[in-house]
């Protein structure tokens, strides 16, 4: 006996609707993982063309620097004359 026509359309249509379906979800689910992305890059972008400019001091005599101690990245080590004579 031969299927009717159109319960094999029906199925057909319940398939077809399903992979629709899935294709909706896996788009969604995609762009949902970009956005945070692209949201990141954006806000990195946007700090680094604020930035007016970055000073990097190199090892260099501590007076000529021009900071207070507790703001050099290295070990600091001051001496006197005095000291020194010592």
């Amino acid at each position: 006996m031969r299927p009717d026509k159109n319960a094999v359309d029906s199925r057909h249509d319940a398939h077809a609707e399903k992979l629709r379906r899935i294709k909706l979800l896996r788009a969604i689910s995609w762009h949902a993982t970009l956005l945070p992305c692209a949201a990141l890059l954006l806000t990195a972008a946007e700090a680094a063309a604020q930035t007016d400019e970055i000073v990097v001091y190199g090892v260099t005599p501590t007076q000529s620097v021009g900071l207070p101690p507790e703001q050099i990245p290295y070990n600091v080590q001051a001496a006197t004359a005095e000291d020194i004579e010592r």
